[in-house]
Parts: C-alpha cells; structure tokens; sequence
C-alpha cells in the first residue's frame, strides 16, 4: 500500500457508476489528517472525505 502524507496531492477513486468515457477519479485534493490506511482529504470547495489508502492515487503535476 501506498502512504501518503499530510498536504499531499492525491486524486479519489469515484465510486459513481460510470460510462466508458466518463472519469475514474477525482479532482486532485489535499491529504489533511492520516492514520494509515485511513486519510482525510479536503477538496477545492472544503467538503472533507474519509477513505480507505486504495481509493487513493498520488497526483503529480509533472
């Protein structure tokens, strides 16, 4: 499993049903607390969401 750290970018699997072109994850947001395997992460608008280490990927801008 993957760790990731507080301020972290990482990117939310969606759980929605999905279409062939429709997206598999989400906007990047931002690792607030961490208790491996479980994170909380805070999107653009503040909304803060529990999950498990294997809904998470880590997101790079390179």
């Amino acid at each position: 499993d993957p760790k990731f750290n507080i301020g972290d970018r990482v990117l939310k699997r969606l759980s929605t049903s999905r279409t062939k072109l429709s997206s598999i994850y989400s906007d990047p947001m931002v690792v607030i607390d961490a208790e491996h395997p479980t994170y909380w992460i805070k999107n653009d608008s503040n909304d803060v969401y529990q999950v498990h280490v294997s809904q998470l990927r880590s997101f790079s801008t390179s």
